[in-house]
């Protein structure tokens, strides 16, 4: 889906917004908008200087992601539940003494296999509850002999990521995603982040009053409530009203399913992807340009870039772009799971921009709604 300022949804949907201050910053917004244009034309085009972006998170950039589990073979639905009760039979083997915990398994099987099994086994039962979505991370240190653990380690590994899922009953698993990282000293560790959901009641929708800085924690930044709420920031609000209500809606994709060869995506942004939206109506003014964030201060003009997203902007990001940049990487056989976004800025002058991480993997649905495994 496209952005068009007359007939998109996020036009739509601001088209009820009641009250002169909406149509006002509206305005502003334009005035602003054709004035530097205006500035541009005399001053030449503003050149767009390259720029690393440093931090590990952001070491490098992709056009398209790459795959972090090497396995490609794609399991049908009854090899894949086959495989990961095999494997839950083994360990409970193992624990019980049935079988021996000296046998072994390569690191990239046992990250697998633990992976599906934490998302096969709790697997989020059907509710009609709303949910807002919060990250867990555990980290093992691992010392494999040959590229293999033990069946022993395994289990534990196993029963210490299960038990964090498990720690608050009100929580329940969207998904869960399993990786070996190598630490700075050269040894290894095995990580999981888990990303789970609660109940919330808190109205996610976007209206004239939702006004949100652009980085993380940032708050509102204009209109009655400019200044509160400083836990949230845009980045929060786009990737709650993403995960909760895009592609059929977080029920579609959660409840009653798991996924396996879960992969994250390299950081995504118009900093270092090609993603504009061509049906903005005046391209160059850093008002939606792309199909994410962007801005940048101009010393030669002496524009300073606008950090504030206004309704227009928070709806057009969290409706048509983000979106339609998800399903520009998606990976081949695989599915959206879910989405983390980040405020950031870099260089002199300054750009603002958001980059986006999505996490995709091969959904599927569990066929023996087995739950409350204990590795």
């Amino acid at each position: 889906m496209v952005y068009n300022q007359k007939n998109s949804i996020c036009e739509k949907k601001l088209a009820n917004i009641v009250g002169s201050k909406y149509h006002k910053d509206k305005n502003d917004k334009a005035a602003k908008r054709i004035l530097r244009k205006i500035i541009n034309i005399f001053t030449m085009k503003i050149k767009l200087i390259p720029i690393l972006l440093a931090g590990a998170l952001f070491v490098s950039s992709c056009s398209k992601t790459e795959t972090m589990n090497p396995t490609e073979q794609v399991f049908s639905k009854d090899k894949t539940e086959n495989k990961i009760l095999a494997f839950a039979e083994t360990l409970k083997a193992v624990k019980s003494g049935e079988k021996s915990g000296d046998a072994t398994m390569t690191v990239e099987e046992a990250k697998w296999n633990i992976e599906a099994a934490l998302n096969y086994f709790n697997v989020t039962e059907d509710t009609d509850e709303e949910v807002e979505f919060e990250s867990r991370k555990v980290t093992i240190d691992i010392n494999p002999v040959d590229d293999e653990l033990t069946m022993d380690e395994i289990t534990a590994i196993a029963a210490q990521m299960n038990a964090s899922i498990n720690m608050d009953p009100s929580q329940k698993l969207a998904v869960a995603d399993v990786y070996i990282v190598t630490k700075v000293d050269g040894s290894l560790a095995i990580e999981m982040t888990s990303k789970l959901v609660k109940p919330t009641s808190e109205d996610k929708t976007f209206d004239d009053d939702d006004y949100w800085s652009f980085y993380n924690g940032g708050g509102y930044c204009d209109g009655p409530n400019e200044g509160s709420l400083t836990s949230f920031g845009a980045p929060e609000k786009l990737d709650y009203h993403v995960n909760h209500y895009a592609f059929g809606g977080w029920k579609q994709r959660y409840l009653n399913t798991f996924y396996t060869d879960i992969e994250v995506s390299n950081p995504i942004s118009a900093l270092s992807d090609i993603i504009p939206n061509l049906q903005d109506d005046i391209q160059g003014d850093f008002y939606l340009d792309h199909m994410l964030y962007v801005d940048e201060d101009d010393p030669t003009t002496g524009y300073m870039a606008d950090q504030c997203l206004d309704p227009i902007e928070m709806n057009y990001y969290a409706i048509d772009g983000i979106p339609n940049v998800i399903t520009e990487f998606k990976p081949t056989n695989k599915e959206f799971v879910s989405v983390t976004t980040y405020g950031l800025l870099v260089g002199n002058p300054t750009r603002y921009f958001h980059a986006i991480k999505v996490t995709y993997g091969i959904k599927h649905e569990q066929l023996s709604a087995l739950t409350g495994w204990t590795p």
